[in-house]
């Protein structure tokens, strides 16, 4: 019997940044698609502004950042999930959350953290 372990290689910063711009980039799409499918004229208002704040972003190799990207991403399933429920309340709650995210995103870029 053999047994083998693999040291597990860690990501280079380059590698890191890539993913994280694939991530940001699908995040971009999907609210995209979201929000013109949203009938709620000040949720859309929000979403179209939130929209636009990460198409703007930039990528980043911190780990907590790929972390609150991967978060908003599973956040724009339940406003998706909210829109087809054709809930409003639920829909402003579901966008007042993804505002949250991304507010939380912007800091941790900023600071470094």
């Amino acid at each position: 019997m053999c047994f083998l372990w693999f040291k597990k290689k860690k990501k280079d910063h380059e590698e890191i940044v890539k993913e994280n711009n694939v991530s940001l980039k699908e995040n971009v799409v999907k609210i995209s698609v979201i929000c013109q499918s949203c009938p709620f004229a000040e949720s859309k208002a929000k979403l179209q502004k939130l929209h636009d704040k990460l198409k703007y972003s930039s990528p980043s190799s911190q780990e907590r950042v790929a972390k609150v990207d991967n978060k908003i991403f599973k956040k724009l399933d339940d406003v998706r999930i909210a829109i087809a429920k054709n809930s409003e309340e639920r829909v402003s709650e579901e966008v007042f959350d993804l505002e949250l995210l991304v507010v939380e995103r912007q800091s941790l870029f900023e600071t470094g953290i």
